[in-house]
């Protein structure tokens, strides 16, 4: 059935946004549990089954590895199938796995349930899903979008926490998952099914919403580039982005499921260590829009290398056991840093690659990240075991935040604007025959489709129409 956009054709609104209204709550329920409140299930799962905090967080672990394993192969799916559908069924696995785990008796079987199929169903509703969609249905405006996306994270890391931490304490965390589960499961594929669709062009709209200029079509229709498995495979940048971004995903990660427990640590009750939490989250909210509002101005890795820096510098801090105003402070740099990372690691792909993989690099750069993210976590709970505090975790941390710039630094990630300007230069430059026994003196870049002259046209290649 053909989606009837009168409404949006007489220019009252564009269709964009209401899809990245959908997937931005989807996220926000999906990774608001997975990642932002896994540290409240810390203490009382491992207390009601009797383990110690590096085997809990194997938890994160097996979550962490679903994820990244099923990434690939999902972003395939993406690529070809329905997004309404993947969204649907993804929400409905990710609730029935919640549900059952609240019933789980062994933790062998919780960590099953993770495994499958809460950790595959999450990556297919949350991360892939969201900027995905984005990608698909922004371009010149992409970064923004994509930051306004990655605000989910920041706002379930308000919500989410504070929701669950209270129904846990109140009701335990075995009917808060139950409940949560359910209800999302149910909200979620509903606004799926009737609001998600494919691609601007499913519904007969241009991308963004207005006609793009001679200039942005060349760049767009450059955007539209479909990347053969095996080239993505043996891609340096494929690569060299999934290291970048995968070192301050992994310490994301660890700190995530440390910080709650850490708090407890420095004898803080469980709401003011939970406010450590919500405290990143709300600055990250800025974080995000201004790294998704720079993103589509400046090169990223201008980007990458000031997330390093204060990343750095946050870890530091963490080391020398600052006072709790200190350590609220030093939790407002966190959260710029890791308000920026998704935005600069989703456009960084998108600029790099375009739409039409999109979900396969995404899966790619995702299964890259989960040696990294699953080291760090295990590593986490083990410096804890060993020593009783995770200053030693800081200090490594530390160390690995510059590594992240460094990696990304070869790879070229201008600005949308300032790609769609070289792609029309390049263009522009190209000589055509003025006989059919001629050949062009410059052969056509390969970034341009070499049967579409239209393009050269309309970019104001000379020679073209005359």
């Amino acid at each position: 059935m053909k989606l009837k956009v009168s409404s949006y054709k007489q220019g009252l609104i564009y269709y964009g946004w209401f899809i990245l209204a959908v997937v931005f709550m989807a996220q926000m329920m999906t990774v608001g549990l997975t990642s932002y409140s896994f540290g409240l299930f810390v203490i009382p799962v491992s207390s009601e089954f009797g383990l110690s905090r590096a085997d809990t967080n194997i938890g994160l672990m097996t979550i962490i590895g679903g994820m990244s394993f099923g990434a690939p192969f999902v972003g395939l799916v993406l690529d070809r199938v329905s997004a309404r559908l993947v969204m649907a069924v993804s929400v409905v696995g990710f609730a029935a796995g919640l549900i059952a785990i609240s019933f789980a008796s062994s933790p062998l079987l919780v960590v099953a349930l993770l495994a499958f199929p809460v950790s595959l169903c999450a990556i297919s509703s949350s991360h892939l899903m969201t900027s995905t969609m984005v990608s698909r249905w922004f371009y010149a405006r992409r970064g923004q979008a994509l930051g306004i996306a990655a605000l989910s994270a920041s706002v379930s890391g308000v919500l989410v926490v504070k929701t669950l931490s209270y129904f846990i304490e109140h009701v335990g965390w075995r009917l808060t998952l139950r409940t949560y589960g359910a209800f999302e499961g149910v909200l979620i594929a509903v606004l799926a099914l009737l609001i998600i669709r494919d691609r601007p062009a499913d519904i007969g709209v241009p991308i963004d919403g207005i006609e793009a200029s001679a200039t942005e079509k060349v760049a767009i229709k450059a955007d539209d580039r479909v990347y053969p498995w095996r080239q993505l495979l043996t891609s340096r940048d494929v690569w060299l982005i999934a290291l970048a971004t995968g070192t301050l995903m992994s310490i994301d990660y660890a700190f995530f499921a440390s910080l709650v427990p850490y708090g407890r640590l420095r004898g803080l009750p469980a709401g003011q260590a939970a406010n450590l939490m919500a405290t990143i989250s709300t600055v990250a909210f800025g974080g995000k829009l201004l790294s998704g509002y720079l993103c589509d101005r400046i090169d990223k890795r201008w980007l990458m290398t000031a997330v390093s820096a204060l990343m750095f510098v946050f870890m530091m801090i963490l080391a020398s056991h600052p006072s709790h105003i200190v350590l609220l402070l030093a939790c407002m740099t966190a959260g710029l840093a890791i308000g920026a990372t998704m935005p600069v690691w989703y456009a960084s792909l998108a600029q790099r690659f375009g739409t039409r993989s999109y979900g396969a690099v995404l899966g790619l750069t995702l299964a890259v990240h989960v040696p990294l993210e699953m080291m760090t976590v295990r590593f986490a709970g083990v410096v804890f075991d060993r020593t009783g505090g995770y200053e030693v975790m800081f200090m490594t941390f530390a160390c690995m935040a510059p590594v992240a710039a460094l990696l990304l630094s070869p790879v070229s990630l201008p600005s949308p604007l300032a790609a769609a300007r070289g792609r029309a230069r390049d263009a522009a430059s190209i000589t055509l025959p003025t006989s059919t026994n001629s050949m062009p003196s410059v052969p056509v870049p390969e970034i341009l489709p070499r049967n579409n002259l239209a393009i050269f046209r309309r970019a104001g290649a000379p020679g073209l129409g005359q």
